[in-house]
């Protein structure tokens, strides 16, 4: 959808950059603003109920993240989605967090694989309430954890970087996850980490990759024609406007 016109005020001065980056961050992975869809700062700054400034400030955070392109002359737009791409993220995330649960297995203390039980068992009581948000939020807090279970300073650095990323193509590929799958799946993973049983969490995990993955390749004729249709109907936004400047 185009940027809201309403204006949605954010928190104090302090957090103005880091909440217009969030709440920009959102609206782009959750598929609010689509792929390929003009991202005009003032706009964005009416929205967001702040000034161009921090709004400038959290584009060039979410083009670091791969989540925005910004060009010179056409301005920030949401980043595309190509199959192509897609399955490279996947590929290159999946062997990240492979790492992370194996080594999680192998280090994890009695008090993170708690933290782990308490996390899935949240997200199990949520899943049966409908309530989307909390198995969301618990999901995150559940993979990091395991990342933090690592004990791998490196390999906490560098999943961030596709994270962002990874969450789109999941919302967009295999929405399940997010939900139902992820908290079975996941549920098996905890017993493997239990059983401090690095293979038995390799066999449990690479099965919602394998899925994640047979999906962007059965869809992806689907994204080059939606993105197709999504770039034509931009594209005549785009000379709807300049005809209308051009009138006045």
């Amino acid at each position: 959808m185009p940027v809201p016109r309403t204006p949605d005020p954010v928190q104090a001065p302090p957090l103005r950059r880091q909440e217009a980056e969030r709440r920009l961050h959102s609206a782009i992975v959750r598929g609010e603003l689509a792929p390929g869809e003009r991202l005009p700062e003032d706009e964005l700054a009416t929205w967001l109920g702040v000034s161009r400034t921090p709004v400038r400030e959290a584009l060039g955070r979410l083009a670091a993240a791969g989540l925005v392109t910004i060009d010179a002359n056409r301005g920030a737009r949401v980043a595309p989605l190509d199959p192509a791409e897609m399955l490279d993220l996947v590929q290159v995330s999946r062997q990240l967090v492979l790492l992370a649960q194996r080594l999680a297995a192998e280090r994890a203390t009695d008090v993170e694989l708690h933290a782990l039980r308490v996390h899935h068992e949240t997200r199990v009581a949520a899943l049966r309430a409908g309530d989307v948000g909390a198995v969301e939020r618990g999901a995150l807090a559940f993979h990091t954890t395991i990342l933090r279970a690592s004990r791998n300073q490196e390999l906490q650095r560098v999943y961030p970087m596709v994270f962002p990323r990874l969450e789109r193509v999941f919302r967009v590929a295999y929405p399940e996850w997010l939900q139902e799958d992820g908290v079975e799946v996941d549920g098996m993973i905890l017993v493997a980490l239990e059983a401090r049983d690095p293979a038995a969490v390799l066999r449990v995990s690479g099965r919602g990759w394998d899925t994640l993955e047979a999906n962007i390749r059965t869809r992806a004729d689907q994204f080059v024609a939606d993105a197709a249709t999504r770039a034509a109907a931009i594209a005549d936004d785009d000379a709807a406007g300049v005809d209308a400047e051009g009138a006045a």
